[in-house]
């Protein structure tokens, strides 16, 4: 299963490619907390408590696309002030949601689990990867760390997002 390194990697990885690097840092500790977090549903796991249901059970309504975007929506309300005009609220709004929503992803490709409820509260059905390359730490660290490392450099040498607009 994906470690909360790998999810904190795959929502820096993102918000550098979506956001510039002046409001990166700013928005980088949130949206990485935001995506490591969801991973709260399975709060009473290690005790022996199982999950918390009234969410849904592991992987439910916290690992939701419905989840993602109110979620995302807030946090943009949050850092509005900071963000100034629309388009930088808008591409930090999918910062925030894809940080989120990646997570599911990446837990969809493990044995661990019964897949995750995409579409929660509006559909409880899981959806799983028939894939799953997450057998170790190893397959991790080469799948997403990896990659992920490298376009955290990439971005931070050039300063700006990878995925930004360019004006001619």
């Amino acid at each position: 299963m994906p470690s909360s390194v790998a999810h904190g990697f795959a929502a820096a990885a993102l918000g550098a490619a979506l956001l510039p690097g002046r409001v990166f840092r700013r928005l980088a500790l949130s949206g990485v907390a935001s995506a490591v977090l969801l991973d709260i549903d399975a709060i009473g796991r290690p005790f022996g408590h199982g999950d918390i249901g009234w969410l849904g059970g592991h992987r439910a309504l916290t690992h939701s696309l419905f989840f993602a975007a109110v979620v995302g929506g807030l946090l943009v309300f949050f850092w509005r002030r900071r963000l100034g005009e629309r388009g930088m609220r808008l591409r930090a709004f999918a910062f925030f949601f894809t940080a989120m929503a990646a997570h599911g992803v990446l837990d969809t490709f493990t044995d661990y689990g019964d897949g995750v409820a995409f579409l929660a509260p509006l559909s409880w059905e899981r959806f799983e990867s028939s894939w799953e390359p997450f057998q170790g730490l190893w397959e991790e660290v080469i799948i997403v760390w990896l990659p992920c490392y490298l376009l955290l450099r990439y971005a931070r040498r050039n300063e700006k997002a990878v995925l930004a607009p360019t004006r001619e």
